[in-house]
């Protein structure tokens, strides 16, 4: 059987942008977040700013003839303060260009700097240039731009499609945007917190030449600088620019003398265009070689929607010779580019492993070869001989994770009140497209969930893998041949993964690959051995993609025998990801696959695509534990997957798929048959035995043939929770 796949993967999925829901998508991304960490005006540039010294400022001052701090700045500025000006808030705000720019210039002319990294210049009226149509909407009223280009070939898409050069900011040349408001108050200062986290975040979402950001926000005189890294969101204390000029100084010089690592840039990545199309080449260190490559199109790059994750890009690369940069004639491969917890096993030493590991059987080794992919190399990323880590190199060992933190629905410093418990919003956020475009259909997101967003702040370090194999996934597949090919060969890398007692945690539509007709269990870099959980014992470090989670792991506990009794010494108690989760997330695999598609239409076609009726979505919606409440005394097989609704020419693998629900409602059973007890030696073998079944469903569902996929999964990232 030969795949049947969409072969032409454009550099991010570009639905119709929606205007009328920009305010809310910022609205939801401030209540997601919550809370940032705030710092003073020390720590924050002592971590994240280049060095200003006091006779560095008094230099410029005395080259400015400032003499009176205030004066200066009110000559300058034309105010007192901003919110005695009877100008339009852009008019009465650009003079901040014009004092930053002169600065930049006496910088220069001291020797302070060789050249200014950056100029200050207005844009409250344009969109920065993106090659991304979903970015148009967004307009920082003014931005902090490199001298130094990396947006060689710009291009806006008109409405006929036509891709023109045209001249103006681009975002990947922005260090920094700023939001103004003339007067202060709550509902201001509120504005212009969703604007810079929502500018940060489009940044670090749409630009892989990007380690971390910044922002300001100025209401009346008030001013806050804003970063972000993988690791999260930092902001400084708020200062006066119109009378603490040596601040505003400091901050001016610091971002002249930035180096484009200190502003937040790869220095390993170079933005190039092919034609019009926008690659990167990417030096990748693997062990005592140094091999070159440049993309050729992008596999997958949600993991990047948000700014707290792993920042997980992955793309078809071709090796380049390192010193003329043409290419090599070798086979294409998978690069994949990411952010991990420095506590975390590196997925390189987990292919390692499974290389070494002294298998039962020959065939098993065979298993091992075919149903993982070739495993090329790795690397921790080094800048300057130091690993690229947030906390030691991007952030200087200067922020303390445990900070005072600025509660965003109170920024204005107001007192707190009681409030209820966080709710996240139903919004395009959560939705088919994440923090870019036009939400086709809204998610509300489980509080377990959303928890899970709002985590600790924890150091992470960057990350590059290199595969020989290029494998698509599962979600891409047309036909259920393809598809059951997959999940036959990712039970197989279950049982391998069992038989060394690691549990895989990640299992969805995504991370199941197919090469060749053959199933790979892909992206191990979330799993773990697996653990006995006791009572006296703490357990976290929970993971998963929603819609494919286990619904236990959605939870954070066991839930099929349940009461409210502490558990004693010795009895199960905390939670932790087990074998029997692997195998249920297979399952939600097989399901999603059954409730979200329906049978090809005859000739297909591809612009009239049906549609879910609201009666079908409901339904399918419910079968899902990290979308629907679940119903404890049976959270995982219930009446509504056995009575759905589904096409005629599915009912065969229907029938297969509810008699594997209740094999994995019977095994749950018999691994805890009691409140407080787990019978670990059930598990043994389990994927094992589940083989048979996921094979007579395989031969159900491919009876099928082709199939039109009636709505894509949400985009959300994969959730882990250190708790």
């Amino acid at each position: 059987m030969s795949p049947s796949y969409v072969h032409s993967t454009p550099r991010k999925a570009k639905p119709t942008f929606d205007p009328s829901g920009l305010e809310s998508k910022r609205k939801s991304l401030v209540e997601l977040i919550g809370e940032i960490p705030q710092y003073s005006l020390s720590q924050f540039q002592a971590a994240l700013l280049p060095h200003v010294s006091k006779n560095d400022i008094e230099r410029v001052k005395d080259t400015l003839k400032i003499t009176s701090d205030k004066q200066w700045m009110a000559k300058k500025m034309g105010f007192s303060t901003p919110s005695s000006s009877d100008k339009s808030e852009s008019v009465t705000f650009h003079p901040l260009s014009t004092i930053f720019n002169e600065i930049a210039q006496a910088a220069e002319s001291l020797r302070i700097c060789k050249s200014a990294a950056v100029t200050m210049q207005d844009s409250p009226d344009t969109s920065p240039i993106s090659s991304d149509k979903s970015a148009h909407k967004t307009r920082p009223d003014a931005c902090l731009v490199t001298k130094k280009k990396r947006s060689t070939g710009p291009a806006r898409v008109d409405k006929s499609g036509y891709r023109a050069k045209v001249a103006g900011i681009s975002w990947t040349d922005i260090a920094a945007t700023l939001e103004y408001k003339k007067s202060k108050n709550s509902a201001n200062i509120l504005d212009d917190i969703s604007k810079v986290l929502w500018s940060m975040s489009l940044v670090m979402a749409l630009d892989p030449c990007r380690r971390a950001t910044f922002a300001f926000t100025v209401e009346d005189s008030s001013m806050r600088v804003w970063f972000c890294d993988r690791s999260g969101f930092a902001v400084s204390d708020e200062f006066d620019f119109m009378e603490d000029l040596d601040t505003l100084l400091a901050i001016i010089l610091a971002f002249c003398k930035a180096s484009e690592q200190e502003l937040g840039f790869d220095p390993t990545v170079q933005r190039v265009f092919i034609g019009e199309t926008e690659q990167f080449i990417i030096r990748c260190q693997l062990g005592s070689e140094i091999e070159t490559y440049r993309t050729m199109r992008v596999i997958s790059e949600t993991g990047a929607q948000f700014v707290v994750s792993h920042g997980t890009r992955v793309w078809e690369v071709e090796r380049l010779n390192s010193v003329t940069l043409e290419r090599l004639n070798e086979p294409t491969r998978v690069l994949k580019d990411t952010w991990i917890e420095t506590t975390r096993v590196a997925e390189g030493e987990r292919y390692r492993s499974i290389k070494a590991f002294n298998w039962e059987s020959e065939q098993d080794r065979i298993l091992a070869v075919n149903h993982f992919l070739k495993f090329r190399g790795d690397e921790h990323v080094l800048l300057n001989g130091t690993r690229d880590t947030t906390f030691e190199l991007i952030r200087r060992n200067c922020l303390e994770p445990e900070a005072t933190r600025l509660d965003l629905s109170h920024a204005d410093n107001s007192p707190t009140p009681a409030a209820p418990p966080p709710k996240v919003a139903s919004t395009g956020l959560f939705s088919s497209e994440n923090l870019l475009g036009k939400s086709t259909h809204p998610l509300d997101v489980p509080h377990s969930l959303a928890r899970r967003l709002k985590k600790a702040v924890v150091n992470k370090q960057h990350y590059r893998i290199v595969f020989d194999e290029v494998g698509v996934a599962i979600s891409q597949a047309q036909n259920f041949g393809d598809v059951f090919d997959g999940i036959c060969g990712a039970n197989k890398g279950l049982i391998l993964l069992q038989k060394m007692g690691l549990v895989h945690r990640d299992i969805s539509i995504s991370n199941i690959l197919v090469v060749n007709n053959v199933g790979k269990l892909a992206d191990l870099e979330f799993v773990m051995p697996y653990e006995r959980p006791l009572g006296d014992t703490v357990h976290g470090d929970l993971s998963g993609t929603p819609y494919f989670m286990a619904a236990e792991v959605c939870s954070g506990e066991y839930i099929f025998h349940f009461n409210h009794r502490l558990p004693r010494k010795g009895e199960i108690g905390f939670f932790v990801q087990n074998y029997l989760h692997d195998a249920e997330s297979l399952w939600w695999v097989a399901l999603w696959f059954l409730v979200y598609t329906v049978p090809a239409r005859e000739p297909p076609t591809q612009h009239l695509l049906p549609t879910l009726s609201d009666e079908r979505r409901q339904a399918a919606e419910s079968c899902f534990p990290s979308i629907s409440i679940r119903d404890e005394s049976n959270p995982l097989y219930n009446s509504k997957v056995r009575e759905m609704a589904i096409p005629p020419e599915y009912e065969p693998y229907h029938t297969a798929l509810c008699d594997w629900g209740e094999r994995l409602m019977d095994i749950y059973a018999e691994c805890q048959p009691a409140r407080f007890k787990f019978v670990e030696e059930k598990m043994d073998g389990i994927h094992e035995n589940l083989d048979g079944l996921i094979s007579s469903t395989s031969q159900n569902a491919t009876t099928v043939g082709r199939f039109d996929a009636i709505w894509t999964h949400p985009t959300i990232p994969l959730m882990t929770a250190d708790e």
